[in-house]
């Protein structure tokens, strides 16, 4: 289960081993072994260790010394027990007529994650999310629609001459199914030896751009 130190800090343990994620640098890194033991002891209640402390104020990561950790509940995270991309489906659309709002999606993604980091793009994307979700529709109707929406993009970004990549993919589907009320979140995962992040859309426990087995081989580290 991801947690949260602070806004920008989460953390989840991946065999045996804390990794964390600072979305504000955009980066994950581990803890040698004297600060994972005080960042243990810390979750277990304790005082949150001055060496630790100092660590983190070190890394531009403010945290509190009375702050306590939560779990990331913003999303209400399920492990993913289902993929649109491996579910039956009647879904034919022509590539010409969704291929413009995909490109534009893309494209406009990448500008914006080349022009602003990634803490803003999140916050940016999340906002848009908020201001459009349904929330009187039957949330069966809505898997049902965001399955199908999910699909559609995916159907039509092969179509788009610009480079895949899971980061950039999945936060243009996350603002596709965002200009149509459809709730989602993105989850961020990590594997551990060798080290991997990865990154997906998903709907309750329904994976809407990525195969089961790919989305279970990684532990979530922060949804939003």
């Amino acid at each position: 289960m991801p947690h949260l130190l602070s806004k920008d800090l989460s953390f989840c343990e991946v065999d045996g081993t804390i990794i964390l994620l600072d979305i504000a640098q955009d980066r994950y890194f581990r803890l040698n072994q004297r600060l994972e033991a005080a960042l243990r002891a810390y979750l277990k209640q304790a005082d949150l260790a001055p060496e630790l402390l100092f660590f983190l104020s070190s890394q531009r990561i403010p945290i509190k010394a009375d702050h306590r950790f939560r779990c990331d509940q913003e999303a209400g995270h399920q492990p993913p027990a289902r993929s649109a991309l491996e579910l039956p489906t009647t879904v034919t659309s022509s590539r010409h007529a969704g291929l413009p709002e995909t490109f534009w999606l893309v494209y406009t993604t990448r500008l914006w994650l080349k022009a602003s980091s990634l803490k803003t793009v999140l916050w940016g994307v999340a906002t848009q999310r908020r201001k459009n979700r349904l929330s009187s529709e039957d949330p069966i109707r809505l898997e049902s629609q965001a399955i199908d929406a999910a699909i559609r993009f995916a159907n039509t970004r092969r179509y788009v001459p610009i480079e895949r990549n899971c980061l950039l993919d999945s936060l243009a589907l996350l603002r596709y199914l965002s200009r149509r009320g459809l709730p989602a979140s993105i989850v961020f995962g990590v594997t551990h030896q060798p080290f991997g992040a990865h990154c997906w859309i998903q709907a309750g426990d329904l994976a809407l751009n990525e195969t089961l087995t790919v989305a279970n081989a990684h532990t979530p580290i922060r949804v939003i």
